[in-house]
Formats: C-alpha cells, structure tokens, sequence
C-alpha cells in the first residue's frame, strides 16, 4: 500500500485538490445569508465600494455608517481592519469582468485559495521532514512513510466539513493561511540552502500573511522552532533570519499604525482577548460573569465542542491524541530524539495554543477563528491517522488472521471515520442553510427600486449588517434613534416586520412598497398621499 502511494502520489494529491475544489463549490450561488453572513458581508462590502468607487487601497471604505463597531458615528464608512490587498484585487477583475456575480466570484476566489492550501501543507511536510539537524549537511531521504503522512493531512484538510465550508466563505482566513503556508514552505527551502530567492519569497508571503491579518504572527513560533532544529544556537546569530523577521513584519505595523488616523472605521476588539461571556448557572438561576481564559468554559468549548465535535467529530480526537506522541517513539521506556516534524508538530501546538490563550472569548463567540489553528490540526490528526495504522498492522500481522495487515488496517480506521464524518457533517452542514430568506427578497427590490447612491436604513434590532448588504446600499444596520439617523442623511427605509416602528412610519413617511418579505418606506416624503398598494409598486 505505502508503495502504491509513493509511486502515485503525484496523482492522489492532484485528486485530493479537484475533490476539495469541488467540494467547496457547494451553495456557490445562494444569498449571502448562511453561517456568520454578517462578517462575511462586511468584507465583501469593501470589494463592493472598491468596484463602485474606485477608492485606493490604503482607504477602504464598507456599507455601515454606524456607530454599531468602533462606537463612533463612521459617516465616510472607514473599515480600517486587514489590508484589503484581497479585497483591491477581486474588485479590480470585477471592474472589468461586470458580468461576474461579486458573491459567487469571491466565494470561488477563497475556495480556489484554500485547496493551494492544501497542496501548500503537502509540500511543507515533505520539505521539513527533509530537513537535516544541525550536525547534518545532508537532507533526510524521503520514504513512503512521510508521502502518506503529507496526503492524509492533505486529505483532512481538503475534506473536513469544517474547512469545505470555512474553505469557500467570504472571509480573509482563507487567504491568511495560504499566504502563511506559502511563507514557512520557502522558509524550509531557505533553511535547507540559503539563497537570496528563498528568502525574499519567504519574507513576501509573511508581509501579505500578516498584513492580511495580524494574527499570523502565531506561525512565529514555527519559524523560530524549525531555525533551531537546522542551526541551533547559531540562528539567534544568522542576520538573515532577522532580516526575515523584521522585513515581514514591518509593512503590518506601518499599516497598523497608518488605520490609527480613522478610529470610527477601526471596530472594537478589546473583548476579544478575555472579554466577559455571560454564563447561566443551574444550580442557583443567576448568570454569571465570566472571563474565560484557561477556565472550565474556554477548555469545553474550544478543545470539546469545536476541535473535538465540530472539526473533528467526536472520534478525531482519538487520533489528534495519538498524534502528539513523538515520530519515533515506540515505547516510554525508550530513549527517543525528535525529528523535524516532531519539532513542527510541537512548535504549531504551541503557537495555536498561545493564540487561542490570547483571543480566548473571540475564539468562544465565533467558530471561524479556529480556522487559523486547522492546518496544525489536520497535520496532528494526520499523525495520529498514521500511527493507528501501524499498530493494527502489526497487531493484525501478529494473528492468525491470513487477510492482508494493510487492507484490514484502513478498513478499521473506515469504520471509525465514517460516522465520525457523519456527525461532523450534521454539525457543519446547516452553517450552509438560510433560515430566512426575506432579507434577499426585499434587498434585490430596494437594490432594483432605490437611487444607486442613496442612504439606507435596513433594519434589524440586532443591527446586523448583511441585511443592509442585500440592499447594495450603504447606510445603517437598525432602525434604533431613527430621527437621528434622518438627520444625518437617511433617505429610506427597508424593514422585514410589521413592529411598532412600522407603525409610526406608516403614520407619517410614505409607503414605496410592500410585500411578503418586506416594506419599503421614502424618508424624504410625508404621508399625505395616503398607502399605495404593493400591486401598483411592484419594479
């Protein structure tokens, strides 16, 4: 079996990626209305004002003028948040590409991004698990072992519900990880044998990585871990990795510091790092307040329901556990030293541990955050996947059993993955459902209807903003302080629910239209000409 792979390894990952590419294709053209849309919509926002406006890239500009993410009245509609290198791009091809459809085009543009990913983690395994220690000149020689270790982490990457959903959103995740995989992979390639070209594309790939989003600093850890193995002491010598570091980091903090000058476009983040979440306790009916980091609550929910359900589905975890025991080790008695992927392995654990540690309430609000810590993962898992595989070889091998080790091998760890696929797959699949499709309906017509330039208020008390997005206006994401919002430029009104508020428009603002799936009133005209019937407004 491991000779099959290493003769044909070339054509599985070439299969792994046009399966996972295809995968991702699923509910390509539904309304951006499925799982966290409202952070979708925003950055899909700045590729939309980047098309109508021409802005430059060091302005992005987004659909909400509120006060709802910063505090501060955004009246421009700033988003200072990732350099909108990704964004700048999309909208360039869909400036000249009108006919592209801007939701399906940037779903494909972080599907088609995350299965490089894929063949990105493929090639870093391979390239690390040649790397020689410091005592070594010469690259460790391949085996069939480590090119079924590349692919099944290839394998999980590419197929876990988890990453084919988040593999296709509209978010910048997906991009990050491919830029920050592309940077360790030319890393390894300098570290094997210093030149000026390994290092430049290494240093290029970080820049874009961390500019895309800070949080790629994580991989910090990877790169120092890996230069140690290589080099040992002499890397804290060598200016090059300096030169490495620095020059990645430097256009990241330049941009961090150029948002500064627009604080209304710059959302609150505090809470993210140790922010209160508010518990129910059932023993004494109160809620209390907690800060999560490293309590009973952080280790459920990030380590159990997310990495051990939602990523993993349950029985994953028997295998991302047998994973963590080092490549070598055949018994706790026995004197082991640890190779490069041993070395890789730990170092991303502790990088994504420390992440996690950091932004310990983001990473309990929002699924998609762990998103940065699946390549570790699935390398982890892959381990794991690996290591079961020998020991019912050999367990098998050691019976009386005359069937093939191998073959009773994999179908062992089939029965286990399949209904751990299948629990993964209930998990993630509603994440693609739209639960209410009226936002789109009465969106399309305020798109249809309304001047292209006019000011919005698409209401939701929750102030969501994908609402407003359907609507392909900008202006405000609720209803809430609604003279205010008039008086600083509102001109109409897009609402779902006959509530109390359509009540006092309908006494005193004109009704433009009106159907099953929304109303739509002018703020600009009083209703002196009474209620004309959804009939006569139908565009």
């Amino acid at each position: 079996m491991r000779a099959f792979i290493h003769r044909h390894h070339r054509f599985i990952l070439v299969a792994i990626i046009i399966g996972s590419f295809i995968l991702r294709l699923s509910h390509l053209t539904t309304p951006l209305l499925d799982w966290h849309s409202f952070r979708q919509a925003d950055t899909a926002s700045v590729t939309r004002e980047f098309v109508a406006h021409d802005f430059p890239i060091w302005l992005p500009h987004y659909h909400d003028l509120s006060d709802g993410q910063s505090g501060l009245d955004n009246p421009e509609g700033y988003r200072m948040v990732e350099f909108p290198i990704v964004n700048y791009t999309e909208a360039f091809i869909l400036r000249h590409c009108p006919w592209l459809d801007e939701v399906v085009f940037q779903r494909l543009a972080s599907a088609f991004v995350s299965v490089c990913g894929v063949g990105l983690l493929y090639l870093l395994i391979l390239q690390v698990a040649q790397l020689p220690q410091s005592r070594q000149s010469q690259p460790v020689v391949l085996t069939p072992s480590h090119f079924c270790l590349a692919l099944t982490a290839a394998a999980l990457t590419g197929f876990l519900p988890y990453a084919i959903y988040y593999g296709r959103t509209i978010l910048p995740e997906p991009h990050q990880i491919t830029w920050a995989l592309s940077s360790l992979y030319f890393f390894v390639r300098f570290l094997h044998r210093p030149q000026a070209g390994e290092g430049i594309a290494a240093t290029v790939c970080l820049a874009l990585a961390c500019l895309i989003k800070p949080t790629s600093v994580f991989f910090g850890v990877v790169f120092l871990a890996l230069a140690l193995y290589r080099y040992g002491a002499k890397t804290l010598i060598k200016p090059s990795f300096y030169a490495i570091a620095l020059s990645g980091l430097a256009p990241m903090l330049a941009w961090r510091q150029w948002i500064t000058q627009f604080p209304a476009g710059i959302p609150s983040s505090q809470w993210l790092l140790n922010g209160v979440i508010y518990q129910p306790d059932p023993v004494w009916g109160i809620t209390n307040e907690v800060h999560p980091r490293w309590r009973p609550l952080w280790w459920r929910w990030l380590f159990w329901e997310r990495l051990g359900k939602m990523i993993l589905g349950g029985a994953g975890l028997l295998f991302f556990a047998l994973g963590l025991i080092p490549e070598k080790m055949r018994s706790f008695k026995q004197k082991f030293a640890l190779t490069a992927l041993d070395w890789l392995t730990y170092s991303w654990s502790v990088g994504c541990f420390a992440y996690l540690s950091t932004f310990a309430t983001g990473n309990i609000r929002h699924d998609y955050y762990q998103y940065l810590c699946l390549p570790a993962v699935c390398l982890i898992a892959a381990r794991g996947l690996y290591k079961f595989f020998q020991l019912c070889s050999q367990f098998i091998s050691h019976t009386s059993i005359k069937i093939n080790s191998h073959f009773l091998a994999i179908i062992t760890i089939g029965l286990i993955l399949l209904p751990s696929a299948f629990y993964a797959w209930r998990l993630n699949w509603p994440k693609f459902d739209i639960t209410d499709p009226r936002p789109a309906a009465i969106g399309q017509v305020a798109a249809n209807l309304l001047p292209d330039e006019a000011l919005v208020i698409a209401h939701a008390f929750d102030g969501d903003t994908n609402f407003l997005f359907q609507t392909h206006h900008r202006g405000w994401p609720t209803g809430i302080e609604l003279e205010k919002k008039i008086d600083q430029g509102a001109q109409y009104f897009v609402g779902l629910n006959a509530d109390e508020l359509y009540d006092h428009l309908l006494t005193h603002y004109f009704l433009m239209y009106q159907d099953d799936s929304g109303y739509i009133f002018d703020l600009q005209q009083t209703n002196e000409s009474g209620i004309i019937a959804p009939e006569e407004n139908t565009p």
